[in-house]
This record gives C-alpha cells, structure tokens and sequence, in this order.
C-alpha cells in the first residue's frame, strides 16, 4: 500500500531528525515536549507495523492515543506553562490509585513499602496548590478548543473513541461479515477495506508530521517537513480520486 510505503519513509526522516533537537534536561516542559513527540512517532511507528497485518483492529485505539498526544504537545509549544496542568493530571491520577490501595487486593502490601499518607498529603498539597492558580487538570474538549481543534475532537477523536471503548459499533464494523446468502459471520482478523485503511494511515502519519513540524519549530532546528507533508497530502487526493473512480 502506498500509505505504508510513504509512512515508513515520512518516519524513518522524522526519526533521523530527532538527533537536531537540542533541550534543557533540567526544565519539565522541555522534558515533556520531547517525551510527547517521542510517544508521538513511536505510536504511528505502531500504526503502519499492525497496518502490515491482518489485524489492524488495533489502530484506531493508537490513533486515539497519538491525538492526545499530539493535543497536549500543542498546547505545551504555544503555552510553556501548561506543563503545570500536565503535572496537575499525573497527581490526580495517581492520587486514585494510592487512595484506593487500602482496599485493592491488587494493590495489597503497597502501604507496608511506603508512607501513603504521607506521599497522599504530598500529593494533595502539590495538587491544591496548582488549583489555587487556576493550573488543575483542563478536560480534552477544552484543550483541544485551546489550540483550535475542537472540530477534531467533535469528529475524528469521537469517532476512534467508538474503537477504544468497544461500542458496537465498531465491534460489529470490525467482525461481522455477510455473504449473498446474507449469512452473518464472525471473523476475528476483519476484511480492513483498503480506502479505510488508508485514511487512518493518512491521520497517523500526518499528525506525526505535525508533532515534528511542532517540535522542531519551538527548538529552531533546520528540519522543514513542509515537503513530506505536501506528499502526504498529495497521496491522500490521489486515493481519493482513484476511489471516486471504482
């Protein structure tokens, strides 16, 4: 497919230009902004590998991901100080965990290793006080409303959702299949259509274009994806009038 073949080419460039980025190990957003893109490209990485299989029901729950990903390091570049709300995010959910290891079984002898209400007032206190500046945790929604991808969120990231959560819809779209005879059969590889396939190709590689093209711009190297991504459009319009045509 030639979504695979441009993808697999698009990220073995992205990857190469990764050795341009130059940041400062000691401040959090720099740390956060290249763990964002690192997660970025290894998540499309994932995306093209299962595309090469038989079963590819897997990707949209990597699309689903790689948004949010790419959402957060959005936000991030044109805002430094979001990694506040980043960090605000982490301890409310680790806050969730260490709460309920009392009574987890799964979590049984984690009070005996550490101080937990101890790390628990920590926590709280670190939380509390980034929530007094009005830095907590924003939902996604408005995050996306942030950066001006609300219409994004309203359609794309909606819709891949269907696939991480298991709707029927998507479990019937991924394995139910009928025959002349109208027989209904389940499959548990699927018959990925080719033009579905290669539209959530075309998001996983162009996002990651967008993570470089984010990454690269707020570190000033001299890497331009411009080129690979007029190609990645090019290749889109290119699939979409042969489909017109069949």
């Amino acid at each position: 497919m030639d979504q695979v073949a441009f993808g697999e080419r698009a990220l073995s460039t992205v990857i190469d230009a990764m050795r341009l980025v130059s940041f400062d190990s000691t401040k959090r957003p720099h740390i956060y902004a290249v763990t964002l893109h690192a997660t970025i490209v290894q998540l499309c990485s994932g995306c093209l590998v299962v595309a090469k299989t038989k079963h590819t029901a897997g990707i949209p729950v990597l699309l689903r991901s790689m948004f949010e990903g790419l959402v957060d390091l959005d936000n991030l570049v044109h805002d430094q100080n979001f990694f506040e709300r980043m960090v605000a995010a982490n301890l409310e959910q680790y806050l969730k965990v260490l709460r309920d290891s009392p009574t987890n079984p799964l979590l049984s002898g984690l009070d005996k290793k550490h101080d937990l209400p101890r790390i628990i007032g920590e926590y709280q206190a670190q939380l509390d006080e980034l929530r007094s500046r009005k830095r907590g945790q924003k939902d996604l929604r408005q995050r996306c409303i942030d950066v001006d991808r609300g219409d994004e969120y309203q359609s794309i990231y909606l819709l891949y959702c269907l696939d991480a959560h298991n709707n029927v819809g998507a479990l019937i779209d991924r394995h139910i299949r009928s025959d002349e005879s109208e027989t209904l059969r389940v499959t548990m590889a699927g018959d990925e259509q080719p033009l579905s396939l290669a539209r959530k190709l075309h998001f996983a590689v162009g996002w990651m274009l967008q993570s470089a093209t984010l990454i690269h711009g707020a570190y000033r190297t001299k890497f331009d994806a411009i080129s690979l991504q007029r190609e990645h459009e090019a290749l889109r319009t290119i699939q979409l009038e042969s489909s017109a045509i069949e």
